[in-house]
């Protein structure tokens, strides 16, 4: 620090750091929510109607969210055996966002790793035209905040009806029906000049956007015939029903590439379209029974059965019938001199033996030709038509008629308890879940035109606990602490996949991704990993001092946790309340091409652990050693003793080379949420208008200790919400909410 230099403006400059460079790009967010009910009714009639809005932000700018809502529910008891009701809510919204995931358009893809030296805050980041001025290969991040866009908006309306009718005292027939109707309309733009394509691939440098609408309706009917019968000692009930959904969606879009005048966001600014469009309709009927024979207060017997035919496998294969049986004793009610004293209140054992099966995802039985495209990989992609010829290309997966339906059976038994008055209550739970007919995408040989085939490739089995305890350890006059525990355990095995598949990809890179393993847990993480010998030592290039990567790809974590626990706390004195929930996972690997990258770039303060120079401030430093072998020459066996520099260590050819150094344990302890709120007692409420006061203020995320995750939340996934976790590619950071609120009766 203290050089004089030249800075990538051609302007002198005197070297130092900027402590908030990165910092600086955050801002405080805000979160406003105001709703408002009205409720009333008569004897027979009752309604309510509710208005919500939300504003919200994010910590960098154009981020924003606005919601408002309009909901409609009523009820009435137009003869003594009819009863009619309605739901209906309306929701608009809209939101505008930055770019996000592992695109160079992301602005925490550079903001994060720029260097103290760089002034990003006070130098320009663009020039009088437009264009950026940055010197990086990604976009600056103020520049991709401002010319980098996405927004959407949707209308949605949730409308469902039911009507009930009481043909006798123990008979009576309900029926509901219920729509989902949403309209989604989206644009993104990419600037010309952008560097990360974020919205539009192949936009890089040359613009390009994107407009869609989605259209999407979904329609369910329940029907059930509803029996209940007393014969002494025994209860009879029955039910006998259908259900019909009918799920469409359509989706229209149209990209543009190459833009002709900067700033510009419309579809007649590009010079090349891409117009596509797509249809989703699936339809699924289904009738159940369903039978409960119960003996006095404490044997219980429930029999199931269902049949549903799908549109999404073949008229061969779409009858999907399955069964279920459940029971439960409750101890207590059959010796009630178990609860004398108040010591033992409840004891009851529940056990459950069950199947249930589902249909194919949509079109998966036959095989379609999808429009063709070109690309060395590198340039735009070249569309089709291209110069008044058209093409088309089959799709990459091969659909298979003769997918039969994926059925999962689960055993499960449990026990409630509740002792001193139930002030101690006990729910655990065991359960077998083994999966069969698994439908996945097989790979197979390039060489049959296609990639993969969809097939019911596998069998999956899943063993798992649960334990919820609850609590009063304490409870007087005016004070009183509710305590809470829930405890998660399981392990998920691929028991089998296809005959000759030995892996199925389930999401990620070429190098990490995830993957399953006929014989190992769920979801294993397969990246390129360290070179090792036989006792395990890592491999190290005698002629550098840094370790040796492996040519191919290998399992190098494993992103399921040990467990998982919640610990609720609700503390009352007199009007006062305070609730906290804590949140705690132990285990559990995740790869971390964030940390990777602050570490590759030296901007973790662990890449500044040494002086960079010895006295002379000549000579670089070499202070860190690889702990392993030499993998060959004349030491070829002894440990490693050449030391390397930060830059080497942490660089390109060292740590980075292999996607392994990069697994960290994702254990955590986090204070999830603190509530503090003060309610008026009703002798203040006498004296106003109101019928409750209440007032409170909330925190959430306030506080995480994760030992072995360093600088960032493990709380992510690049995958978003799939059954691909364990990596984490340029996420946006979660955030600290604190905030006040105020509820309100008349």
């Amino acid at each position: 620090m203290g050089q004089n230099i030249i800075n990538s403006f051609g302007q002198p400059e005197v070297l130092r750091a900027y402590a908030n460079n990165v910092k600086d790009i955050f801002k405080t967010a805000y979160n406003a929510q105001n709703n408002l009910s009205f409720s009333g009714g008569s004897e027979k009639s009752t309604f309510r109607l509710a208005l919500g809005n939300t504003e919200e932000t994010y910590v960098i700018d154009n981020n924003k969210l606005i919601r408002n809502n309009l909901t409609f529910s009523g009820n009435t008891q137009v003869t003594d055996k009819l009863n009619v009701g309605a739901n209906i809510t309306y929701t608009n919204t809209t939101s505008e966002r930055t770019m996000q995931g592992n695109n160079l358009s992301n602005p925490f893809f550079r903001g994060y790793f720029t260097p103290r030296s760089y002034n990003l805050t006070g130098l320009p980041f663009e020039n009088a035209t437009g264009q950026q001025l940055y010197a990086g290969g990604e976009d600056n991040p103020y520049w991709t905040i401002k010319n980098n866009t996405y927004n959407d908006k949707v209308n949605r309306i949730l409308a469902n009806f039911n009507a009930k009718y009481d043909f006798a005292s123990w008979l009576n027939a309900d029926f509901k029906i219920g729509t989902d109707f949403y309209n989604l309309n989206s644009a993104g733009f990419d600037q010309i000049g952008n560097r990360g394509s974020g919205n539009v691939a192949g936009s890089t440098n040359i613009g390009g956007l994107v407009e869609s609408a989605t259209n999407v309706h979904n329609l369910n009917s329940y029907f059930t015939l509803n029996a209940t019968k007393k014969f002494g000692d025994f209860t009879l009930s029955g039910a006998l029903g259908n259900e019909f959904n009918n799920n469409y969606s359509f989706q229209s879009t149209v990209t543009g590439i190459n833009l002709v005048v900067p700033g510009f966001a419309n579809l007649s600014n590009a010079v090349t379209y891409n117009p596509s469009s797509f249809i989703t309709n699936t339809k699924l009927f289904g009738v159940f029974a369903d039978a409960v024979i119960e003996y006095r207060n404490f044997l219980s017997v429930n029999f199931k059965a269902r049949n549903d035919w799908s549109s999404t496998l073949s008229p061969a294969n779409n009858s999907i019938f399955y069964p279920a049986v459940s029971g439960s004793f409750v101890l207590t009610e059959a010796f009630p001199g178990l609860k004398s004293g108040n010591k033992i209140n409840l004891i009851k054992f529940r056990a459950s033996l069950g199947e249930v099966g589902k249909g194919a995802p949509a079109y998966s039985t036959d095989s379609y030709f999808n429009r063709a495209v070109a690309s060395d990989g590198f340039g735009p992609n070249i569309v089709f038509p291209f110069n008044g010829n058209a093409g088309f290309e089959l799709s990459d997966v091969a659909g298979n008629a003769a997918l039969t339906p994926e059925f999962t059976r689960e055993f499960a038994f449990g026990t409630e308890m509740a002792f001193f008055n139930n002030r101690l209550s006990i729910d655990a739970s065991f359960y077998e879940r083994k999966t069969r007919n698994v439908i996945l995408s097989v790979p197979v040989s390039p060489a049959s035109g296609v990639t993969n085939v969809l097939q019911n490739a596998g069998k999956l089995s899943t063993r798992g606990v649960e334990l919820a305890v609850s609590g009063t350890p304490i409870k007087s006059r005016n004070f009183s602490w509710d305590l809470g525990v829930n405890y998660t355990q399981f392990v998920s095995k691929v028991d089998e996949l296809a005959p000759g598949v030995t892996n199925i990809f389930l999401g990620g890179f070429t190098t990490p991704n995830i993957r399953l393993v006929a014989g190992d847990e769920y979801g294993q993480i397969y990246g390129n990993a360290y070179q090792r010998n036989a006792n395990g030592q890592m491999l190290i290039n005698p002629a550098t001092g840094l370790p040796l990567p492996t040519a191919g790809v290998e399992k190098i974590g494993n992103p399921n946790p040990d467990f998982t626990m919640g610990i609720t706390n609700t503390f009352s004195y007199k009007n006062f309340s305070m609730y906290v929930l804590l949140d705690i996972r132990e285990g559990g690997d995740q790869y971390s091409r964030n940390i990777a990258d602050i570490q590759r770039n030296g901007v973790g303060a662990e890449t500044a652990e040494f002086p960079r120079f010895q006295s002379d401030n000549v000579t670089q430093t070499t202070p860190y050693v690889y702990q392993g072998v030499y993998a060959s020459g004349p030491n070829a066996g002894q440990p490693n003793v050449t030391g390397v520099t930060s830059q080497a260590y942490y660089g390109n050819t060292g740590k980075y080379v292999a996607a392994e150094g990069f697994i960290y344990d994702t254990s955590w302890f986090r204070v999830r949420e603190v509530s503090l709120s003060y309610r008026l007692s009703s002798k203040v409420l006498d004296k106003t208008p109101f019928k409750q006061f209440e007032i409170g203020a909330f925190g959430r995320n306030l506080f995480l200790s994760a030992p072995n995750y360093p600088h960032f939340d493990p709380e992510q996934n690049a995958l978003g919400i799939s059954n691909a976790q364990g990596l984490e590619f340029n996420s946006l950071p979660n955030t600290r909410t604190v905030g006040v609120n105020l509820k309100v009766v008349l």
